[in-house]
């Protein structure tokens, strides 16, 4: 099972650490990147894992 078919819809940011722990034992690091980073910044807001806009 690829790394981004795993995760599926989420509904919280503990939902997505539970997930990643299930699936990093089949996951490269690149898949794990990648799959976060498709999510895109404003659904990883959504989920307090990223806080878009630059830094100070």
């Amino acid at each position: 099972m690829h790394f981004v078919d795993a995760l599926g819809p989420l509904r919280s940011g503990d939902e997505l650490v539970d997930r990643l722990a299930f699936t990093m034992h089949e996951a490269t690091l690149g898949e794990l990147v990648k799959g976060l980073t498709s999510l895109g910044g404003p659904a990883l807001e959504d989920l307090g894992l990223y806080r878009g806009g630059r830094r100070r």
